[in-house]
């Protein structure tokens, strides 16, 4: 286990809009205030998705996030977000996973964005596989 002890600094709340990519909207937030690690939540509507889960991607259009969790790090020293949906789909099913890049935003998507400060998240690749690797 790797453990760090951080505080909560400020607050972002946006509004993405109509034909954003939501993990990259989420990415250009971040970066315009300077926020380099937190935890986002969010919800709203996709006209595109795509989300993988068990080694497969599902991809449609058409979706409400009903949730989006996720964490605000660097990767390579480039900032980088993590993050997961759950989303309804027209038929009323449900999918959720890791959502990738290519969730068209449709109208909008609200994004809260809490700052980590006197912590570090980087993401790190070992065995291939992101993960995270919190610092004081």
């Amino acid at each position: 286990m790797k453990l760090a002890q951080g505080m909560i600094g400020r607050v972002l709340i946006a509004r993405l809009d109509e034909g954003e990519d939501l993990i990259d909207g989420i990415r250009k937030a971040c970066a315009e205030v300077g926020i380099r690690s937190g935890l986002v939540v969010g919800l709203g509507e996709l006209s595109e998705y795509r989300v993988a889960a068990d080694g497969s991607v599902a991809e449609g259009r058409q979706a409400s996030v009903l949730s989006l969790v996720g964490v605000v790090s660097t990767l390579e020293g480039q900032l980088h977000v993590h993050a997961h949906v759950t989303l309804r789909l027209p038929d009323g099913s449900v999918v959720g996973g890791h959502a990738l890049n290519g969730n068209k935003v449709s109208p909008s998507v609200e994004v809260v964005v809490l700052e980590i400060q006197k912590a570090k998240l980087s993401r790190v690749v070992r065995e291939g596989v992101e993960v995270l690797e919190p610092s004081e």
